[in-house]
């Protein structure tokens, strides 16, 4: 069962940089499946309870990371809106690729669009993609911290 767990990790571990992948939902779904598995010997429901936590926090953080990076570059509503539609469309059109840009040109293209200067819809759209690239990185911390529990607990 440990074999598993780890499997599931590791493509968990993959999946938080790989767009539209699962990424920590799978480290976690992993970490679970073995404690149930062993009877919550290794893995106790108090880590089960700090890694289910953990796995929220990376999904909620990952969700608005795009909207809190383009509002902390300054973007307007519609610039957000723009970004939240981005992810959308980029995911449907362009899989992982898209899912990268969708935010980006999003954000530009209804800051364009809603009478912004084009200076302005590039920096909220910039601001859009610095939010996922860090997003993508709390992300892949949060699972890595995850791991590294896992393995302590089931190694000593």
């Amino acid at each position: 069962m440990w074999w598993v767990a780890i499997v599931l990790m590791a493509v968990g571990v993959v999946g938080t940089l790989v767009p539209a992948w699962p990424g920590i939902g799978l480290v976690f779904a992993g970490a679970l499946l073995y404690a149930i598995a062993t009877g919550f010997t290794d893995i106790g429901v108090g880590h089960v309870l700090v890694y289910g936590a953990l796995t929220l926090v990376a999904v909620g953080l990952d969700i608005v990371a795009n909207v809190l990076g383009a509002r902390l570059f300054g973007a307007s509503k519609w610039g957000v809106l723009g970004a939240l539609v981005g992810v959308v469309v980029g995911l449907i059109v362009g899989g992982p690729v898209g899912l990268l840009l969708g935010p980006l040109v999003g954000a530009v293209a209804l800051e364009a669009l809603s009478g912004h200067s084009l200076r302005q819809a590039l920096r909220s759209g910039t601001g859009a993609a610095i939010g996922f690239v860090l997003g993508t990185a709390v992300e892949l911390a949060l699972a890595l911290a995850i791991v590294i529990s896992f393995l302590h607990a089931t190694w000593m």
